[in-house]
């Protein structure tokens, strides 16, 4: 029996997705992959002296099939001329996976 989520990660990328494919690179195997790039802005809390600064990590979430297979942290991700090395990967399961960056440089 198909699964509701069959094709759903096609979707979210044809929809969401930039339309200039980043270059992911592990060992030796690069591939151009159209994703979900996430930068997220700072955000201050709090209007006091003691304000706290809340981040969250840019990310690249993408069908998981159009990575190299082996992919996983410590690759490399580069999107308009700026590189990224990969963190843990993020697997929801119904083939697509989020992976948090760390910008190089």
């Amino acid at each position: 029996m198909p699964s509701p989520f069959d094709g759903l990660a096609a979707t979210f990328v044809e929809h969401l997705g930039d339309t200039t494919p980043v270059q992911y690179t592990h060992g030796a195997t690069t591939v151009a992959v159209v994703g979900i790039f996430e930068e997220p802005a700072l955000e201050l809390q709090g209007l006091t002296e003691n304000a706290g600064i809340i981040t969250a990590d840019t990310s690249f979430s993408c069908n998981e099939d159009d990575l190299p297979a082996g992919y996983g942290e410590g690759d490399t991700l580069v999107r308009r001329g700026v590189t990224y090395a990969t963190k843990a990967p993020m697997r929801d399961g119904h083939g697509m996976v989020r992976i948090p960056l760390l910008k190089q440089g």
